[in-house]
């Protein structure tokens, strides 16, 4: 009995925090869904870009895969490239000139997946902030795939 109340006080919660995501994202002000727009569409660039990098996949390889296995997919990403964005942070304000003049001789080549790992996380850390669970946008790699 009180693991049922306890279930059904999840749901409520549940059902809540999803209606007042959903009305926050109605009431964006027009700067705040340009923004948000700019996020999704840097985001789907660093991970088609990202995908190729780490694992040798090509858009038309990720284009036969479904929603799971893209999600599955990010989480791979977001796993291996945060080292790599660990590295650029220390290189990047720990070692200033140097780490600003020689960053991609010394590990942090762009083909690599260096910086664009940092851009990836962040922009992947903004839309879970904004979107939630949910954050993943499959209609603009869909329009980007073709």
């Amino acid at each position: 009995m009180a693991e049922e109340k306890v279930m059904s006080q999840a749901l409520v919660l549940d059902g809540f925090s999803e209606k007042l995501r959903n009305m926050q994202l109605n009431n964006l002000t027009a700067k705040q869904q340009s923004k948000l727009k700019n996020h999704r569409q840097q985001f789907i660039l660093h991970f088609l870009s990202l995908s190729y990098s780490f694992f040798g996949l090509s858009p038309n390889q990720i284009k036969e895969l479904s929603e799971t296995e893209i999600k599955e997919l990010d989480k791979l990403i977001s796993r291996k490239a945060l080292p790599w964005m660990i590295y650029q942070i220390i290189f990047t304000f720990c070692v200033p000139i140097f780490g600003w003049i020689g960053g991609p001789m010394f590990g942090l080549d762009v083909d690599d997946g260096g910086y664009k790992s940092w851009l990836y996380l962040r922009h992947k850390k903004r839309l879970v902030d904004n979107l939630g669970k949910d954050y993943f946008p499959f209609q603009e790699l869909e329009q980007k795939l073709g």
